[in-house]
């Protein structure tokens, strides 16, 4: 079993924020955990440019200031949310930087979260929702019921912002709804202030392999090797406006 640690843009100089283990011969890796960003100002701006896809980004950008480019690959970009959602982006981007192992695409969670998934809005249950409501601690499972339960609204998995101010990206689970982008949180109190996630089929989830036994995560806390090199298969992530799924 090999241990490896991770800084938040590979940079080394920064504070510690993520370990995994990768056991030798076993289809799965660990994601990395926890999440800061640099202080290094050359170091920010190649995680701006990891997200926006480009490079010549200028620093003053840094903040995420919405541009017509910037609006078409995050619309959900707006001023009372941005600062929460720079925040997580901002993270998951740094310990997507982690190298894949040779012949795979992703080489953590976080990358595959950020290239396959979206910004979800943060949304209050409604009162025909409460029954829903699940334990803290336990957002996989409540977040499947949830979805199995409710048509038209979908399990959505990635990484969640707890609190505002707060830079840790918790590995997470809610339900999304297909038709407005909102995030709906069984399991958290009050919503978060940021999401980001994969919406995944019932299909997918009942047939992706469990790297551990108990565990109800399928991306976030073990990533099967097979997605690792190829990404989701056809049929893995919901798409749609309001459908079951």
């Amino acid at each position: 079993m090999g241990l490896y640690l991770a800084s938040s843009c590979g940079c080394g100089e920064d504070d510690l924020i993520g370990a995994w283990t990768y056991p030798a011969g076993r289809p799965y890796r660990r994601a990395p955990v926890g999440a800061a960003v640099c202080s290094r100002a050359d170091h920010q701006v190649a995680v701006h440019q990891w997200v926006h896809g480009r490079a010549g980004v200028a620093p003053d950008e840094i903040g995420f200031t919405p541009t017509p480019e910037t609006e078409k690959r995050a619309p959900w970009l707006d001023e009372g949310a941005v600062h929460a959602r720079r925040a997580l982006v901002a993270t998951l981007a740094g310990l997507a930087s982690i190298p894949p192992e040779e012949g795979e695409r992703y080489g953590s969670a976080q990358a595959l979260v950020l290239e396959q998934g979206r910004a979800w809005t943060p949304t209050p249950l409604d009162a025909d929702l409460e029954d829903y409501r699940g334990e803290p601690g336990h957002c996989f499972e409540f977040a499947a019921r949830m979805a199995d339960a409710v048509p038209g609204l979908v399990y959505v998995e990635g990484y969640a912002i707890l609190f505002p101010g707060c830079t840790w990206a918790v590995p997470h689970a809610w339900v999304g709804r297909l038709s407005d982008g909102a995030a709906l949180d069984p399991t958290w109190a009050q919503p978060g202030p940021a999401y980001f996630g994969v919406p995944l089929t019932a299909a997918y989830r009942r047939a992706v392999p469990r790297a551990l036994s108990g565990t109800l995560s399928v991306l976030v806390d073990i990533l099967p090797r097979s997605v690792c090199a190829d990404g989701l298969p056809p049929g893995a992530a919901a798409t749609g406006t309001d459908q079951a799924v």
